[in-house]
């Protein structure tokens, strides 16, 4: 442990814990297992550095889920880091430097981590989230009543947006490719008034399946987008005790971890919020097994 006298030595009579979070903070891990995601924006504590991987692989332990570790989180804007993905939840969709759309902005992946993550494979890592007045004003509607998030509303507030009466126009404040830009808007219309969903990606929803789509007329707004980060899906590989295991498949003695810097729990998809009750319970499950382990 560093303190203001220098590093500090502990040894454990039992057990160590690795709860030292995900490594979304260190850009060369990043680099390392995800490098299409070293410019996306990391919204965790700067703690997060990944020294308790680095420890455990030192010492031979396995890990888990590494490949989508690095997962994306919201659209934010580039400016500003304010959320924008809440105008994707109510309509919008995304397009990149050509004007062209790249993926569903539903989140019927699981979470919006697929498409986020596409999105910073776009030209420049950057891509814009193009919607309209009817969408901005139902940002936050909650659903049976007349209330709204104002959370979810002040974020988009909080974004740099670009405002024009036509495509051309607002092609030409943000650099998008106009001819591109009209034909994803007319497709994308044109399927709404159409078919009623999006044939282009199979978006069904503003959210999921839920909500029917609905077009994006004038005038337009765009904000211009970057993908961040706010917790890491894969770390090291462990057992049901919470003990890290080693490439056999073997538990490594007196060392255990949970939350973040633990692989296995999410993949390709992801319940929201439910990161931190997961590193109580990783944290409960290692303390009271650690606690069980003989004097070393």
């Amino acid at each position: 442990m560093e303190t203001k006298e220098g590093i500090k030595y502990f040894k454990a009579r039992k057990a160590i814990i690795l709860g030292t979070g995900g490594f979304g903070q260190n850009k060369d891990l990043v680099a390392e297992f995800a490098p299409e995601m070293t410019t996306a924006v990391p919204l965790m504590p700067a703690s997060h550095q990944g020294d308790g991987l680095i420890m455990g692989m030192d010492v031979g332990a396995a890990t888990k889920d590494m490949g989508v570790a690095v997962a994306g989180s919201w659209p934010v804007c580039i400016e500003t880091n304010s959320r924008a993905i809440w105008a994707c939840d109510f309509g919008a969709i995304m397009v990149n430097v050509h004007g062209k759309r790249f993926h569903e902005e539903s989140s019927a992946d699981g979470y919006y981590g697929p498409m986020t993550k596409a999105g910073m494979q776009q030209p420049g890592n950057v891509y814009w989230v193009i919607f309209d007045d009817e969408i901005f004003n139902n940002v936050g509607r909650i659903e049976g009543t007349n209330d709204r998030n104002m959370n979810h509303v002040k974020d988009i507030e909080q974004c740099k947006k670009y405002r024009a009466d036509t495509l051309d126009e607002l092609a030409k404040m943000t650099g998008i490719d106009a001819n591109g830009l009209k034909e994803s808007i007319a497709k994308y219309n044109k399927d709404v008034d159409e078919v009623g969903y999006d044939t282009e990606f199979g978006r069904r929803g503003q959210h999921g399946e839920h909500r029917a789509l609905v077009k994006i007329n004038p005038p337009y707004i765009a904000i211009k987008c970057t993908t961040c980060t706010t917790s890491l899906k894969g770390g090291l590989k462990i057992n049901a005790r919470c003990q890290v295991l080693n490439h056999f498949g073997e538990a490594i003695p007196g060392l255990y971890a949970g939350g973040e810097v633990a692989g296995g729990l999410w993949t390709k998809s992801y319940m929201l919020g439910v990161m931190s009750s997961a590193a109580y319970t990783q944290g409960i499950i290692a303390a009271r097994n650690a606690i069980q382990e003989p004097n070393a």
